[in-house]
């Protein structure tokens, strides 16, 4: 991965949180990085444990951040890298986008499974991280702390796809890593077969297509430069399920993708669609953002525009 300056991890005692830390722990040794680690504490679970308790609220959080604290202290105290820990009460998916903006955060590396929504599904945090957050973002799957044998960069033929493949390369380069090139695409035919029904029926039809697809895939892989790395070619109903279906049958333990490249990936990272990504997926995920992606937070007057963080 290129040079990291400054590496955010959101902690949230959970083993995808300590997973998470092993990999960022990994990545701040190989770029000499600062590391911050965030514990947000969730606003609404202390306006209700203040009221079920019958104290103060502000009574409340200060002891439920100095016992955060404490037990962040004592977990970073075992590590051989400087860590700065903070604790903060708030929302945890705005505390976090707005960190990584007022950090200026090279990369974001949380728990793809988190517990810091109580009463949301798998992977809604995660997801809306990937999604929005203003930089790169590492999802990582509880228990892989461990290098990286296996990476899948997807390809789309953006200009993002192709800085993907660069990541992939140069984590590769520290892991010794596999890396597999991968490019989904939806079968043509089965919807041509009633608009253009004498095109699918010709002789070699799908071969040709496909042969097609494998050449501008070998050559857009070359033009990335780098390492030696597989190309593949994968017909799937759903880019999402492609991508999923290719990560288990090569035994993949991180896929590297774009956030705004061609249309089909921009879908997949949109709503239920990205967590369903990622409860398809068992391995870690580290998504890449265009330069030109806008930010939807507006950092000047430290506010969201109506529906920012839930769409």
């Amino acid at each position: 991965m290129n040079q990291l300056k400054h590496i955010l991890i959101a902690w949230d005692f959970s083993p995808g949180a300590e997973a998470a830390l092993d990999q960022a722990l990994r990545l701040a040794k190989w770029n000499q990085s600062r590391l911050t680690v965030l514990h947000v504490i969730n606003e609404q679970v202390m306006e209700e444990l203040a009221l079920a308790l019958n104290q103060p609220r502000a009574k409340v959080e200060a002891t439920a951040r100095q016992a955060a604290q404490t037990e962040m202290e004592a977990r970073l105290a075992r590590e051989d890298v400087a860590v700065s820990a903070r604790v903060v009460v708030g929302s945890p998916l705005h505390e976090l986008l707005t960190a990584v903006l007022t950090m200026s955060a090279d990369l974001l590396v949380a728990g793809a499974r988190n517990n810091s929504e109580p009463g949301t599904s798998t992977g809604t945090l995660a997801a809306k991280l990937m999604r929005k957050a203003a930089t790169k973002v590492m999802l990582v799957q509880p228990g892989q702390n461990r290098p990286y044998r296996r990476i899948v960069a997807c390809v789309d033929f953006s200009e993002t796809s192709a800085e993907a493949v660069k990541q992939a390369l140069r984590v590769s380069l520290h892991d010794d890593s596999q890396v597999h090139c991968l490019h989904v695409y939806e079968p043509p035919w089965h919807d041509l077969q009633h608009r253009m029904p004498s095109l699918v029926m010709e002789p070699g039809f799908q071969s040709h297509f496909e042969a097609a697809m494998r050449a501008r895939l070998h050559e857009f892989v070359g033009s990335v430069g780098g390492n030696p790395k597989l190309a593949a070619l994968y017909g799937a109903e759903h880019h999402s399920h492609g991508i999923a279906e290719f990560a288990h049958q090569t035994k993949a333990d991180l896929i590297v993708l774009g956030t705004h490249g061609r249309s089909h990936v921009q879908y997949m990272l949109l709503g239920s669609t990205a967590e369903g990504l990622l409860r398809d997926l068992q391995c870690s995920v580290l998504t890449i953002r265009a330069k030109d992606a806008p930010n939807i937070f507006d950092l000047a007057n430290n506010k969201w525009p109506r529906g920012g963080l839930n769409e």
